[in-house]
């Protein structure tokens, strides 16, 4: 199994999730992802892969705070981008 790419959009002329595995593209819709839980996308990504008749490798899938989604693989990462504070500069 090869995934040889992975991306996201929020742009509603895109697919909201885009993973191409092993020559395959799976997709889904800004519909299937919009007001759908964590859980409920990770399972329409792996109804996607059993209809083309591909093995995914585990997918997490996170929920950011302005709704777009964000795909990761292998090992579900301890703090999402999103969620990473940042310092802010203190102006003297």
């Amino acid at each position: 199994m090869a995934l040889t790419r992975v991306a996201t959009s929020s742009r509603t002329e895109k697919a909201a999730a885009l993973l191409v595995v092993d020559g395959h593209t799976l997709e889904l819709s800004q519909a299937q992802v919009t007001d759908k839980t964590e859980v409920q996308i990770e399972t329409a990504l792996e109804s996607a892969a059993a209809l083309s008749n591909v093995q995914l490798p585990r997918v997490y899938v996170h929920i950011n705070d302005d709704g777009s989604i964000a795909l990761a693989t292998g090992v579900e990462p301890a703090t999402w981008p999103e969620d990473e504070t940042i310092p802010k500069e203190i102006e003297g």
